[in-house]
């Protein structure tokens, strides 16, 4: 009987040994059908004549759903990516015997956007760069930054730099991945041609905004750049936001109010909205009371950033 068990403890052993594999993000960086190359005459999807000099972007929140939807989620993950250079990253090491879906998201989630990049050792991701990635404290981290020139002879300048939390969506993109060994690789096409689909390029622009053409170019990225090595395309994936459990009083106010969180634990953050949808302000440790102030009369709209989810906005009525 001993026997019997012990053998039963190894068989156990050895299946989630090799239940375990090294899963890698391969990205193929494509104009077209030809591989990506900086400083070569190409053009949009629409046809008009372009030129690349720079692009990057940084994808985060990866995760991976397999073996009938189990979702493992790849933590502290930030990859700046380069389209000059060759994409080949190692994820971890995860226990995946069949692969459904990759998820992660173009740009840096709101709760980590605003944090001082001078806080990473120098080889991080989100360190300081040089070209910089970086906007400022208030906007956060360049999501994109393309540059290069369009028209006809190519000699207009173009640079679209975009950024802003409203442009954070995660996508989705089905998958089996490949494996060799027990290595998986998730394989994904990235056509940049698609980057600057439906943005009118011919007599230059310059834009550094998470509106106008920096936003297109976010939606671009979302759902048109990015395909699976077997041709599956890429859908937005959006966590819809839940009721928020609080209470801001007094509401309206002159201009401060409290906001009571019924669960402050799962909340990272807090941040205020004027009706322009800009950010006035960010609360990084709220607590179960927290305390609100801005000191121009106006609406506003209070979000709660949750460590799963964001929550439904407050509207905040500050009279004077």
């Amino acid at each position: 009987m001993k026997k019997l068990v012990l053998a039963s403890i190894m068989l156990l052993t050895v299946l989630s040994i090799q239940a375990q594999s090294d899963v890698y993000l391969k990205i193929n960086h494509l104009l077209g059908a030809d591989p990506f190359a900086f400083n070569t005459d190409t053009e949009t999807a629409d046809g008009e004549e372009v030129k690349f000099r720079r692009l990057e972007y940084y994808i985060s929140q990866i995760a991976l759903v397999h073996d009938g939807g189990q979702i493992t989620k790849v933590n502290d993950t930030w990859l700046l990516v380069n389209a000059g250079s060759s994409t080949n990253v190692l994820l971890g090491n995860f226990a995946i015997t069949s692969l459904e879906e990759i998820r992660f998201a173009v740009g840096i989630e709101p709760t980590v956007n605003h944090k001082d990049p001078s806080a990473y050792a120098p080889s991080h991701p989100l360190a300081p760069k040089s070209p910089s990635m970086h906007w400022g404290w208030e906007a956060g981290y360049r999501f994109v930054a393309l540059e290069g020139s369009a028209g006809p002879m190519r000699n207009q300048n173009m640079e679209i730099h975009s950024l802003g939390d409203v442009n954070y969506k995660q996508i989705k993109i089905a998958t089996a991945g490949s494996t060799s060994g027990s290595d998986l690789t998730i394989e994904l096409n990235a056509d940049y041609q698609e980057t600057l689909a439906g943005i009118v390029t011919k007599d230059g622009l310059i834009v550094h905004a998470e509106n106008f053409e920096g936003a297109d170019l976010m939606t671009n990225f979302q759902t048109k750049v990015f395909t699976s090595s077997e041709g599956n395309a890429s859908a937005l994936f959006v966590n819809a936001p839940v009721a928020l459990a609080a209470r801001l009083y007094p509401n309206p106010s002159a201009n401060v109010s409290t906001l009571q969180l019924e669960n402050s634990a799962a909340v990272q953050a807090i941040v205020v909205y004027n009706q322009q949808g800009q950010e006035v302000l960010r609360v990084t440790t709220p607590a179960a009371n927290t305390p609100l102030e801005v000191n121009t009369p106006g609406i506003y709209f209070i979000q709660a950033l949750g460590t799963e989810q964001n929550y439904t906005l407050i509207k905040w009525v500050v009279t004077h």
